[in-house]
Protein backbone atom coordinates (compact mmCIF):
# COMPACT_ATOMS: atom_id res chain seq x y z
CA UNK A 1 0.00 0.00 0.00
CA UNK A 2 2.81 2.45 0.76
CA UNK A 3 4.86 2.22 -2.84
CA UNK A 4 1.27 1.76 -4.00
CA UNK A 5 0.34 5.76 -2.22
CA UNK A 6 4.62 6.90 -3.27
CA UNK A 7 3.63 6.12 -6.82
CA UNK A 8 0.13 7.56 -6.85
CA UNK A 9 1.75 10.88 -4.96
CA UNK A 10 4.36 10.88 -8.12
CA UNK A 11 1.45 11.00 -10.86
CA UNK A 12 2.79 7.58 -11.81
CA UNK A 13 5.57 9.40 -13.88
CA UNK A 14 8.45 6.93 -14.60
CA UNK A 15 11.30 9.51 -13.84
CA UNK A 16 9.95 10.62 -10.58
CA UNK A 17 9.25 6.71 -9.66
CA UNK A 18 12.84 5.90 -10.10
CA UNK A 19 14.10 8.78 -8.71
CA UNK A 20 12.20 7.77 -5.29
CA UNK A 21 13.11 3.90 -6.03
CA UNK A 22 17.01 4.98 -6.15
CA UNK A 23 16.32 6.09 -2.34
CA UNK A 24 14.56 2.89 -1.39
CA UNK A 25 18.56 2.12 -0.31
CA UNK A 26 18.48 4.81 2.36
CA UNK A 27 14.99 5.39 3.70
CA UNK A 28 12.00 3.53 4.38
CA UNK A 29 9.02 3.85 2.44
CA UNK A 30 7.49 5.64 5.06
CA UNK A 31 10.46 8.15 5.29
CA UNK A 32 10.17 8.93 1.71
CA UNK A 33 6.53 9.62 1.66
CA UNK A 34 6.84 11.81 4.53
CA UNK A 35 10.14 13.46 2.89
CA UNK A 36 8.03 13.60 -0.36
CA UNK A 37 4.78 15.47 0.86
CA UNK A 38 7.13 18.10 2.45
CA UNK A 39 8.92 18.78 -0.84
CA UNK A 40 5.40 18.89 -3.02
CA UNK A 41 3.89 21.00 -0.82
CA UNK A 42 7.01 23.10 -0.83
CA UNK A 43 7.16 23.48 -4.55
CA UNK A 44 3.07 23.53 -4.94
CA UNK A 45 2.85 26.83 -3.34
CA UNK A 46 6.00 28.10 -5.25
CA UNK A 47 5.07 27.58 -8.86
CA UNK A 48 1.06 27.25 -9.12
CA UNK A 49 1.39 28.24 -12.58
CA UNK A 50 3.06 24.85 -13.69
CA UNK A 51 1.69 22.14 -14.56
CA UNK A 52 1.35 19.64 -12.41
CA UNK A 53 3.17 16.82 -14.08
CA UNK A 54 6.23 19.78 -13.84
CA UNK A 55 5.71 20.32 -10.35
CA UNK A 56 5.56 16.77 -9.03
CA UNK A 57 9.03 16.08 -11.39
CA UNK A 58 10.60 19.19 -9.39
CA UNK A 59 9.33 18.08 -6.22
CA UNK A 60 10.85 14.60 -6.63
CA UNK A 61 13.91 16.08 -7.96
CA UNK A 62 14.55 18.97 -5.01
CA UNK A 63 13.64 16.11 -2.06
CA UNK A 64 16.59 14.10 -4.15
CA UNK A 65 18.54 17.22 -4.02
CA UNK A 66 17.89 17.68 -0.02
CA UNK A 67 19.99 14.15 0.74
CA UNK A 68 23.23 14.59 -1.87
CA UNK A 69 26.03 15.56 0.14
CA UNK A 70 27.57 18.66 0.09
CA UNK A 71 30.40 17.77 -2.57
CA UNK A 72 27.63 15.42 -4.31
CA UNK A 73 25.06 19.20 -4.25
CA UNK A 74 28.19 21.01 -5.79
CA UNK A 75 28.65 19.04 -8.84
CA UNK A 76 24.69 18.50 -9.26
CA UNK A 77 24.56 21.99 -9.31
CA UNK A 78 27.44 22.58 -11.83
CA UNK A 79 26.05 20.43 -14.36
CA UNK A 80 23.49 22.83 -15.39
CA UNK A 81 25.68 24.66 -17.23
CA UNK A 82 25.89 21.75 -19.73
CA UNK A 83 22.90 21.93 -22.32
CA UNK A 84 22.08 19.11 -24.44
CA UNK A 85 24.14 16.14 -23.64
CA UNK A 86 27.16 16.11 -21.12
CA UNK A 87 30.62 14.82 -22.39
CA UNK A 88 32.42 13.49 -19.44
CA UNK A 89 36.11 15.04 -19.95
CA UNK A 90 34.71 18.45 -20.26
CA UNK A 91 32.15 17.80 -17.21
CA UNK A 92 34.96 16.69 -15.36
CA UNK A 93 37.27 19.84 -16.09
CA UNK A 94 34.63 22.66 -15.47
CA UNK A 95 32.78 21.15 -12.39
CA UNK A 96 36.10 19.59 -10.76
CA UNK A 97 34.47 16.47 -10.32
CA UNK A 98 35.41 13.18 -10.59
CA UNK A 99 33.70 9.63 -12.00
CA UNK A 100 33.06 8.88 -8.28
CA UNK A 101 30.80 11.68 -8.20
CA UNK A 102 28.87 11.46 -11.51
CA UNK A 103 28.17 7.55 -10.99
CA UNK A 104 26.09 8.67 -7.49
CA UNK A 105 24.17 11.05 -9.27
CA UNK A 106 23.75 8.33 -12.25
CA UNK A 107 22.82 5.97 -9.22
CA UNK A 108 20.08 8.19 -8.03
CA UNK A 109 18.73 8.74 -11.81
CA UNK A 110 19.89 12.44 -11.55
CA UNK A 111 22.54 12.05 -14.17
CA UNK A 112 21.34 9.23 -16.82
CA UNK A 113 24.37 7.47 -19.43
CA UNK A 114 23.53 7.46 -22.93
CA UNK A 115 27.16 6.77 -24.34
CA UNK A 116 30.12 5.89 -23.69
CA UNK A 117 31.36 9.13 -22.68
CA UNK A 118 28.13 11.07 -22.40
CA UNK A 119 25.57 11.80 -19.90
CA UNK A 120 21.75 13.45 -19.98
CA UNK A 121 20.64 15.78 -17.64
CA UNK A 122 17.12 15.94 -17.75
CA UNK A 123 15.58 20.10 -18.69
CA UNK A 124 12.98 19.58 -15.11
CA UNK A 125 15.99 18.60 -13.35
CA UNK A 126 18.56 20.79 -15.06
CA UNK A 127 16.53 24.02 -14.44
CA UNK A 128 16.67 22.95 -10.68
CA UNK A 129 20.63 22.31 -10.45
CA UNK A 130 20.47 25.93 -12.51
CA UNK A 131 18.60 27.28 -9.62
CA UNK A 132 21.19 25.50 -7.23
CA UNK A 133 23.72 27.28 -9.10
CA UNK A 134 22.95 30.94 -9.06
CA UNK A 135 22.16 30.19 -5.52
CA UNK A 136 25.51 29.34 -4.66
CA UNK A 137 27.26 32.22 -6.04
CA UNK A 138 29.50 30.30 -8.07
CA UNK A 139 27.91 30.46 -11.17
CA UNK A 140 29.92 33.38 -13.47
CA UNK A 141 33.18 31.20 -12.48
CA UNK A 142 31.46 27.59 -13.71
CA UNK A 143 29.81 29.40 -16.84
CA UNK A 144 33.35 30.47 -17.39
CA UNK A 145 35.27 27.61 -17.05
CA UNK A 146 32.68 26.26 -19.91
CA UNK A 147 33.00 28.47 -22.07
CA UNK A 148 36.97 28.28 -21.49
CA UNK A 149 36.22 24.47 -21.84
CA UNK A 150 34.20 24.88 -25.57
CA UNK A 151 36.55 27.17 -26.69
CA UNK A 152 39.20 25.02 -26.79
CA UNK A 153 37.12 22.10 -28.18
CA UNK A 154 36.67 24.51 -31.02
CA UNK A 155 39.65 25.40 -31.18
CA UNK A 156 41.05 21.99 -31.67
CA UNK A 157 38.70 21.04 -33.48
CA UNK A 158 39.26 24.20 -36.57
CA UNK A 159 43.06 23.37 -36.90
CA UNK A 160 42.05 19.56 -37.59
CA UNK A 161 38.85 20.74 -39.64
CA UNK A 162 40.75 19.41 -43.00
CA UNK A 163 42.44 16.44 -41.76
CA UNK A 164 39.67 15.08 -39.86
CA UNK A 165 36.60 16.81 -40.83
CA UNK A 166 33.75 14.26 -40.32
CA UNK A 167 34.95 13.47 -36.90
CA UNK A 168 35.22 17.50 -35.95
CA UNK A 169 31.90 18.31 -37.80
CA UNK A 170 29.86 15.65 -35.87
CA UNK A 171 31.85 16.79 -32.24
CA UNK A 172 30.77 19.91 -32.62
CA UNK A 173 27.52 19.33 -33.72
CA UNK A 174 27.21 16.90 -31.24
CA UNK A 175 28.00 19.79 -28.64
CA UNK A 176 26.56 22.96 -30.54
CA UNK A 177 23.87 23.76 -27.53
CA UNK A 178 26.94 24.29 -25.61
CA UNK A 179 29.04 26.25 -27.96
CA UNK A 180 25.75 28.39 -28.01
CA UNK A 181 25.15 28.87 -24.79
CA UNK A 182 29.32 29.79 -24.51
CA UNK A 183 29.11 32.48 -26.84
CA UNK A 184 25.73 33.70 -25.88
CA UNK A 185 27.64 34.22 -22.13
CA UNK A 186 30.75 35.25 -23.77
CA UNK A 187 29.04 38.24 -25.42
CA UNK A 188 28.09 39.51 -22.28
CA UNK A 189 31.47 38.74 -20.49
CA UNK A 190 34.42 38.77 -22.88
CA UNK A 191 33.47 39.94 -26.19
CA UNK A 192 37.26 39.27 -27.85
CA UNK A 193 36.78 35.38 -26.54
CA UNK A 194 33.02 35.39 -28.51
CA UNK A 195 34.90 36.51 -31.92
CA UNK A 196 37.79 34.19 -31.11
CA UNK A 197 34.92 31.30 -30.91
CA UNK A 198 32.57 32.24 -33.39
CA UNK A 199 35.39 32.38 -35.82
CA UNK A 200 36.45 28.95 -34.72
CA UNK A 201 32.83 27.57 -35.27
CA UNK A 202 32.65 29.42 -38.90
CA UNK A 203 33.99 26.62 -41.01
CA UNK A 204 31.56 24.18 -39.02
CA UNK A 205 28.43 26.34 -40.14
CA UNK A 206 29.25 26.66 -43.12
CA UNK A 207 30.02 22.77 -43.80
CA UNK A 208 26.79 21.75 -41.61
CA UNK A 209 24.80 24.42 -43.47
CA UNK A 210 24.28 26.45 -39.84
CA UNK A 211 24.04 29.04 -43.04
CA UNK A 212 21.60 31.89 -41.36
CA UNK A 213 23.45 31.22 -37.43
CA UNK A 214 26.42 31.09 -38.36
CA UNK A 215 26.16 34.61 -40.23
CA UNK A 216 24.42 36.25 -37.38
CA UNK A 217 26.98 35.40 -34.92
CA UNK A 218 29.93 36.06 -36.87
CA UNK A 219 28.36 39.32 -37.94
CA UNK A 220 27.48 40.17 -33.86
CA UNK A 221 31.00 38.62 -32.44
CA UNK A 222 32.68 41.11 -34.96
CA UNK A 223 30.83 44.35 -34.11
CA UNK A 224 31.29 43.60 -30.57
CA UNK A 225 35.19 42.87 -30.52
CA UNK A 226 37.84 45.45 -32.22
CA UNK A 227 40.02 42.29 -31.29
CA UNK A 228 42.81 42.26 -34.99
CA UNK A 229 44.88 39.68 -36.08
CA UNK A 230 44.05 35.77 -36.99
CA UNK A 231 40.96 35.90 -35.20
CA UNK A 232 39.46 38.60 -37.13
CA UNK A 233 41.13 37.42 -40.38
CA UNK A 234 39.46 33.90 -39.86
CA UNK A 235 36.34 35.54 -38.44
CA UNK A 236 36.23 37.50 -41.75
CA UNK A 237 36.79 34.38 -44.08
CA UNK A 238 34.23 32.65 -42.44
CA UNK A 239 31.55 34.96 -42.76
CA UNK A 240 32.43 35.31 -46.47
CA UNK A 241 32.27 32.35 -47.35
CA UNK A 242 28.87 31.63 -45.43
CA UNK A 243 27.17 34.97 -47.03
CA UNK A 244 28.77 33.69 -50.67
CA UNK A 245 26.01 30.39 -50.14
CA UNK A 246 23.79 32.93 -49.40
CA UNK A 247 24.02 34.30 -52.90
CA UNK A 248 25.05 37.43 -50.98
CA UNK A 249 27.43 38.69 -54.15
CA UNK A 250 28.38 42.09 -52.27
CA UNK A 251 29.16 41.08 -48.95
CA UNK A 252 30.59 37.35 -49.39
CA UNK A 253 33.77 38.11 -51.67
CA UNK A 254 34.09 41.83 -49.83
CA UNK A 255 34.44 39.78 -46.19
CA UNK A 256 36.81 37.26 -48.00
CA UNK A 257 39.24 39.86 -49.72
CA UNK A 258 38.95 41.65 -46.47
CA UNK A 259 40.36 38.29 -44.26
CA UNK A 260 42.73 37.35 -47.69
CA UNK A 261 44.45 40.91 -47.57
CA UNK A 262 44.67 40.75 -43.62
CA UNK A 263 46.14 36.95 -43.80
CA UNK A 264 48.77 37.89 -46.74
CA UNK A 265 50.19 40.87 -43.97
CA UNK A 266 49.99 37.75 -41.27
CA UNK A 267 52.38 35.77 -43.42
CA UNK A 268 50.08 32.97 -42.81
CA UNK A 269 50.72 30.23 -46.13
CA UNK A 270 48.23 27.63 -44.82
CA UNK A 271 45.48 30.05 -43.47
CA UNK A 272 46.01 32.16 -46.89
CA UNK A 273 45.07 29.19 -48.82
CA UNK A 274 42.44 28.29 -47.00
CA UNK A 275 40.78 31.46 -47.59
CA UNK A 276 41.51 31.68 -51.44
CA UNK A 277 39.89 28.44 -51.72
CA UNK A 278 36.77 29.79 -49.53
CA UNK A 279 36.88 33.18 -51.92
CA UNK A 280 37.14 30.58 -55.28
CA UNK A 281 33.67 28.92 -53.82
CA UNK A 282 31.89 32.16 -52.78
CA UNK A 283 32.73 33.58 -55.80
CA UNK A 284 31.57 30.80 -57.50
CA UNK A 285 28.52 30.63 -55.32
CA UNK A 286 27.52 33.72 -56.96
CA UNK A 287 27.67 32.79 -60.19
CA UNK A 288 31.62 34.67 -61.18
CA UNK A 289 33.45 32.36 -62.51
CA UNK A 290 36.53 33.82 -64.43
CA UNK A 291 37.63 35.66 -60.69
CA UNK A 292 36.49 31.89 -58.74
CA UNK A 293 38.89 30.28 -60.71
CA UNK A 294 41.96 32.78 -60.31
CA UNK A 295 41.33 32.43 -56.34
CA UNK A 296 41.53 28.90 -56.51
CA UNK A 297 44.58 28.55 -58.98
CA UNK A 298 46.45 31.07 -56.64
CA UNK A 299 45.74 29.01 -53.85
CA UNK A 300 46.63 26.40 -55.95
CA UNK A 301 49.94 27.62 -56.20
CA UNK A 302 50.12 28.60 -52.77
CA UNK A 303 49.80 25.10 -51.36
CA UNK A 304 52.11 23.61 -54.07
CA UNK A 305 54.62 26.15 -53.08
CA UNK A 306 54.19 25.22 -49.31
CA UNK A 307 54.50 21.55 -50.26
CA UNK A 308 50.28 21.11 -48.91
CA UNK A 309 49.42 17.77 -50.43
CA UNK A 310 45.91 17.36 -49.17
CA UNK A 311 45.35 21.60 -49.60
CA UNK A 312 46.61 21.09 -53.22
CA UNK A 313 43.61 18.38 -53.72
CA UNK A 314 40.93 20.40 -52.19
CA UNK A 315 42.23 23.51 -54.46
CA UNK A 316 42.53 21.27 -57.47
CA UNK A 317 38.91 20.68 -56.97
CA UNK A 318 37.74 24.16 -56.73
CA UNK A 319 39.36 24.61 -60.32
CA UNK A 320 37.73 21.52 -61.67
CA UNK A 321 34.47 22.76 -60.49
CA UNK A 322 34.69 26.11 -62.64
CA UNK A 323 35.87 24.46 -65.57
CA UNK A 324 32.74 22.15 -65.28
CA UNK A 325 30.64 25.49 -64.88
CA UNK A 326 32.26 26.53 -68.16
CA UNK A 327 31.37 23.85 -69.63
CA UNK A 328 34.95 22.72 -70.74
CA UNK A 329 34.55 18.89 -70.20
CA UNK A 330 37.39 18.08 -72.09
CA UNK A 331 39.27 19.61 -69.47
CA UNK A 332 37.86 19.25 -66.49
CA UNK A 333 36.97 15.44 -66.79
CA UNK A 334 40.72 14.02 -67.03
CA UNK A 335 41.52 16.72 -63.48
CA UNK A 336 38.73 15.02 -62.02
CA UNK A 337 39.87 11.42 -62.30
CA UNK A 338 43.02 12.60 -61.02
CA UNK A 339 41.53 14.47 -58.37
CA UNK A 340 39.63 11.08 -57.47
CA UNK A 341 42.67 9.33 -57.67
CA UNK A 342 44.40 11.99 -55.35
CA UNK A 343 41.45 11.76 -52.52
CA UNK A 344 41.79 8.26 -52.64
CA UNK A 345 45.21 7.91 -51.77
CA UNK A 346 45.18 10.12 -48.67
CA UNK A 347 42.11 8.93 -47.55
CA UNK A 348 40.15 12.83 -48.11
CA UNK A 349 35.82 12.15 -48.53
CA UNK A 350 35.30 15.87 -49.22
CA UNK A 351 37.52 15.42 -52.21
CA UNK A 352 36.22 12.07 -53.18
CA UNK A 353 33.09 13.38 -53.03
CA UNK A 354 34.05 16.51 -55.37
CA UNK A 355 35.84 14.01 -57.84
CA UNK A 356 32.97 11.73 -58.41
CA UNK A 357 30.63 14.84 -58.48
CA UNK A 358 32.42 16.73 -61.48
CA UNK A 359 32.83 13.35 -63.34
CA UNK A 360 29.19 12.86 -62.78
CA UNK A 361 28.48 16.73 -64.00
CA UNK A 362 30.32 15.30 -67.21
CA UNK A 363 29.05 12.41 -67.55
CA UNK A 364 25.24 14.52 -67.65
CA UNK A 365 26.89 17.34 -69.94
CA UNK A 366 27.81 14.33 -72.46
CA UNK A 367 24.44 12.51 -72.33
CA UNK A 368 25.23 9.43 -70.44
CA UNK A 369 22.47 9.57 -67.81
CA UNK A 370 23.03 5.98 -66.74
CA UNK A 371 26.90 6.74 -65.83
CA UNK A 372 26.17 10.18 -64.26
CA UNK A 373 23.47 8.77 -62.11
CA UNK A 374 26.06 6.52 -60.75
CA UNK A 375 28.32 8.62 -60.12
CA UNK A 376 26.33 11.24 -58.95
CA UNK A 377 25.05 7.95 -56.31
CA UNK A 378 28.48 7.50 -55.49
CA UNK A 379 29.20 11.26 -54.75
CA UNK A 380 26.35 11.16 -52.05
CA UNK A 381 27.81 8.74 -50.45
CA UNK A 382 30.79 10.27 -49.51
CA UNK A 383 29.22 13.12 -48.77
CA UNK A 384 26.66 12.20 -46.02
CA UNK A 385 28.85 11.43 -43.51
CA UNK A 386 30.32 15.26 -43.86
CA UNK A 387 26.99 16.11 -42.39
CA UNK A 388 26.87 19.07 -45.39
CA UNK A 389 23.36 19.20 -46.12
CA UNK A 390 24.30 21.86 -48.49
CA UNK A 391 26.20 19.51 -50.58
CA UNK A 392 24.22 16.52 -50.37
CA UNK A 393 21.31 18.58 -51.96
CA UNK A 394 23.59 19.10 -55.01
CA UNK A 395 23.82 15.26 -55.20
CA UNK A 396 19.88 14.71 -54.97
CA UNK A 397 19.06 16.72 -57.63
CA UNK A 398 22.20 15.62 -59.78
CA UNK A 399 20.65 11.84 -59.62
CA UNK A 400 16.92 13.53 -60.30
CA UNK A 401 18.39 14.96 -63.68
CA UNK A 402 20.03 11.72 -64.63
CA UNK A 403 16.60 10.30 -64.00
CA UNK A 404 14.91 12.58 -65.96
CA UNK A 405 17.09 12.64 -68.52
CA UNK A 406 16.48 8.32 -68.81
CA UNK A 407 13.12 8.81 -68.81
CA UNK A 408 11.90 8.84 -65.08
CA UNK A 409 10.33 11.63 -64.98
CA UNK A 410 8.11 11.77 -62.24
CA UNK A 411 11.62 10.09 -59.80
CA UNK A 412 13.64 13.21 -61.12
CA UNK A 413 10.70 15.83 -60.64
CA UNK A 414 10.74 14.48 -57.10
CA UNK A 415 14.79 14.60 -56.43
CA UNK A 416 14.80 18.33 -58.05
CA UNK A 417 12.01 19.78 -55.43
CA UNK A 418 13.22 17.93 -53.02
CA UNK A 419 17.01 19.66 -53.19
CA UNK A 420 15.17 23.41 -53.58
CA UNK A 421 13.28 22.78 -50.10
CA UNK A 422 16.27 21.74 -48.92
CA UNK A 423 18.11 24.80 -49.98
CA UNK A 424 15.27 27.16 -48.51
CA UNK A 425 15.30 25.38 -45.08
CA UNK A 426 19.12 26.33 -44.49
CA UNK A 427 18.42 29.81 -46.32
CA UNK A 428 21.27 29.06 -49.17
CA UNK A 429 20.68 31.06 -52.59
CA UNK A 430 21.92 28.66 -55.16
CA UNK A 431 22.79 31.31 -57.65
CA UNK A 432 24.92 29.47 -59.43
CA UNK A 433 24.13 29.69 -62.98
CA UNK A 434 25.41 26.33 -65.10
CA UNK A 435 23.54 24.46 -62.03
CA UNK A 436 20.56 26.26 -62.68
CA UNK A 437 20.57 25.96 -66.15
CA UNK A 438 21.28 22.01 -66.03
CA UNK A 439 18.26 21.99 -63.66
CA UNK A 440 15.71 23.83 -65.81
CA UNK A 441 17.05 21.34 -68.96
CA UNK A 442 16.51 18.79 -67.00
CA UNK A 443 13.61 18.74 -63.97
CA UNK A 444 12.03 21.92 -65.72
CA UNK A 445 11.44 20.03 -69.27
CA UNK A 446 10.24 17.05 -66.86
CA UNK A 447 8.16 19.08 -65.16
CA UNK A 448 6.57 20.26 -68.32
CA UNK A 449 5.92 16.93 -69.79
CA UNK A 450 4.30 15.53 -66.90
CA UNK A 451 1.34 18.23 -67.92
CA UNK A 452 -1.22 18.91 -65.12
CA UNK A 453 0.71 15.70 -63.12
CA UNK A 454 3.74 17.48 -62.75
CA UNK A 455 2.99 20.35 -59.93
CA UNK A 456 1.42 17.62 -57.64
CA UNK A 457 4.75 14.95 -58.67
CA UNK A 458 6.61 18.65 -57.81
CA UNK A 459 5.14 19.43 -54.57
CA UNK A 460 4.96 15.66 -53.27
CA UNK A 461 9.01 16.14 -54.06
CA UNK A 462 9.05 20.04 -52.02
CA UNK A 463 7.47 18.31 -48.79
CA UNK A 464 9.30 15.00 -48.62
CA UNK A 465 11.52 14.79 -45.64
CA UNK A 466 15.23 15.21 -46.90
CA UNK A 467 16.17 11.81 -45.70
CA UNK A 468 13.42 10.33 -47.68
CA UNK A 469 14.86 12.03 -50.73
CA UNK A 470 18.30 10.83 -50.15
CA UNK A 471 16.71 7.49 -49.61
CA UNK A 472 14.58 7.52 -52.97
CA UNK A 473 17.87 9.08 -54.61
CA UNK A 474 20.22 6.01 -53.60
CA UNK A 475 17.70 3.57 -54.82
CA UNK A 476 17.09 2.19 -58.29
CA UNK A 477 13.36 4.10 -58.49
Amino acid sequence: PLVAELCQRLDGLPLAIEIAAARTKLLSPEALLARLDDALSLLTSGARDAPERQRTLRATTAWSYDLLDGESKRVFSRLSVFLGSVPLAAAEDVCDADLDAFAELVDLSLLKPIDEDRFLMLETIREYAAERLEASGEADEIRRRHADAFRSLAAECYARRVEAEAECSDRLESDHDDLRAALEWLALHDPDAELELAAALGWFWLSHSHLPEGRRRLTEALDRSRMEGPVRAAALTALGGIAGWQGDAERGPARLSEGVALWRALGDVPELAYALETLGWALFAVGDNVPSLAAFEEGLDVRRRSGDAVGEIRSLGGVCQVLVAQGEVDRAEPLSKELLDLARQVNDPRAEHFGHHFLGDCALMRGDFEDAEDLYKASLRAALPLGDLLETTFEVQGVGMSAAGKGDLARGVRLGAAGYAAWESIGATVAVPFWNALLDRHIGAAREKLGSEGEVVWNEGYSMAFEDAVELALGSG
